[in-house]
């Protein structure tokens, strides 16, 4: 009998271990692609806090992103595929380095007048649409190859003339990344069609808003302000799959 008794205790401390290595090992290791309830409920999204490739198929997330990057129609959009720049394939050309790693103001110490930039905060607002296309049964696959670009705008203040090579200089001292960065990107994702059908596919950049103003450093005076700007940096890809209709 206590031979029996050392066996069933033996096995049930086996089982108990067991399932707690499986319970565990699970929980440690989440699939980043599957879509949380949290993201359902959310009632706003930004894209670009995903530094992996997203799926979103909730109600609330769809036309939460469809209203933010102003996707047509949300209510025909099946699913939303996130992909961020790091994530896709890249070939790029830059017209010079950019530091590893700046503050976010930096005086142009080159400069015989030293001009510096001031970040004044980033968004992300509409995507621009780069390709739409229509596929039959059974499907097919959507591929883009794009040339991206990254872009900056200034206007001066009244009675101040900046030259472009200076506010260029004064940006690059006071951003991380380069202002002058051309990308081709290249993707893919399966369209998958239901019998009797047609389905609609697009794809947009995602392109990220940064705002700033540059200022003259005077050492007597107090520092001038010459003018405000924005750049325009894409940062991810907006796959978006709209439901199966009847043709």
């Amino acid at each position: 009998m206590k031979s029996h008794l050392r066996q069933f205790f033996c096995a049930v401390l086996t089982s108990a271990l067991i399932a707690s290595t499986v319970t565990f090992s699970f929980a440690a290791s989440p699939q980043p692609s599957e879509e949380t309830a949290a993201d359902i409920e959310k009632a706003s999204i930004t894209l670009s806090d995903y530094n992996y490739t997203h799926s979103f198929t909730g109600r609330k997330a769809i036309t939460a992103i469809a209203e933010t990057y102003r996707l047509q129609n949300p209510e025909a959009i099946e699913e939303i595929i996130y992909v961020p720049i790091q994530q896709i394939t890249v070939s790029e050309s830059d017209e010079g380095s950019v530091p590893a790693a700046a503050p976010s103001v930096l005086p142009q110490s080159s400069s015989k007048n030293k001009y510096y930039a001031k970040r004044k905060g980033n968004e992300e607002k509409k995507g621009e649409l780069l390709r739409s296309s229509w596929y039959n049964y059974p499907g097919g696959r959507m591929k883009i190859s794009e040339e991206i670009s990254t872009t900056h705008t200034f206007s001066a203040a009244a009675g101040v003339d900046v030259d472009g090579k200076t506010v260029k200089a004064a940006l690059k001292a006071a951003y991380e990344f380069s202002i002058t960065k051309k990308r081709t990107i290249s993707d893919e994702q399966d369209v998958v069609v239901k019998k009797g059908c047609k389905r609609n596919a697009r794809a947009y950049v995602n392109n990220k808003i940064y705002y700033f103003n540059i200022w003259k450093k005077r050492i007597l005076l107090k520092d001038k302000y010459c003018g405000k700007g924005h750049i325009t940096r894409p940062v991810g890809v907006i796959f978006e799959i709209r439901k199966n209709q009847k043709k």
